[in-house]
């Protein structure tokens, strides 16, 4: 959870950090010196040169050049605290990284790991390994194991249903659901640890193929007609060539959507 918590840190970081560059863009380029003599107080305008006194008549420009004084240290402030932010998250997805080495299939410890992680049953698993009706579909393309046993589709799949398993979500893995007159299969249906309510969620790999894209938004349509909808009930991810699956951004949608 920390690592989730200070990732969107980060991001917000990020966003500070370009607001200020962009409100620095707009103030003039000298800067401002004060100065304490006696019980009064000077201010020089700096360019470069030697300081220029400023008058009381010119006091609005000291103003605005106090205020980029201002803006610039927070932006410097800002800018060092995303440094070692980054340095932090950094190590922490290194360490993260040898836990789930683990757990990949050429790994001396996967079988061993598997065998007892499954026995950690979590919450509702009746529910889980339950008959249920499955896509009977190219049942040849299911080729890749998940920590659960259960053979998916595709290496994206198996990022979602092994983030859902090792933290204890109960999920079936195209199960068949009724839409009126359609019969579809959605790629994980997900049974919510704490309220029982049922979830859904597709992961659209290859949407830079323009057929696979349109199938893709009539499906989404279909949903919406159905009550089933983004972040309601509906949780979908998106990949194309360019842009593969992201562990991070799936293990933070579990965390947002499912652990309470």
């Amino acid at each position: 959870m920390l690592y989730e918590y200070l990732k969107s840190i980060d991001a917000l970081l990020k966003a500070d950090i370009q607001k200020l560059a962009q409100e620095l863009e707009g103030f003039p380029t000298q800067n401002l010196l004060a100065n304490k003599n006696g019980k009064y107080k000077k201010y020089y305008i700096c360019n470069g040169a030697h300081p220029i006194y400023v008058h009381k008549k010119e006091l609005p420009l000291a103003q605005t050049l106090a205020l980029k004084k201002f803006k610039t240290l927070q932006y410097e402030e800002k800018c060092c605290e995303q440094a070692l932010l980054k340095d932090f998250l950094s190590a922490c997805q290194k360490q993260k990284k040898k836990s789930l080495e683990l757990l990949q299939a050429d790994s001396l410890y996967s079988e061993l790991l598997q065998t007892r992680l499954q026995a950690l049953c979590p919450k509702n698993q009746d529910w889980a390994s339950a008959d249920y009706l499955r896509n009977p579909n190219h049942p040849e393309h299911l080729i890749h194991q998940t920590l659960s046993g259960h053979p998916v589709r595709s290496k994206s799949e198996v990022i979602i249903a092994n983030a859902l398993f090792l933290n204890q979500i109960p999920y079936r893995y195209e199960c068949a659901l009724q839409l009126n007159d359609a019969t579809i299969y959605p790629d994980f249906t997900i049974l919510h640890p704490a309220t029982s309510s049922l979830w859904y969620w597709e992961h659209f790999g290859m949407m830079d193929n323009a057929s696979y894209r349109d199938l893709a938004y009539n499906k989404l349509k279909l949903y919406g007609n159905h009550d089933i909808i983004p972040s309601v009930n509906l949780i979908t991810t998106y990949e194309t060539r360019t842009h593969p699956a992201n562990s991070e951004e799936i293990d933070h949608l579990i965390k947002r959507y499912f652990v309470i």
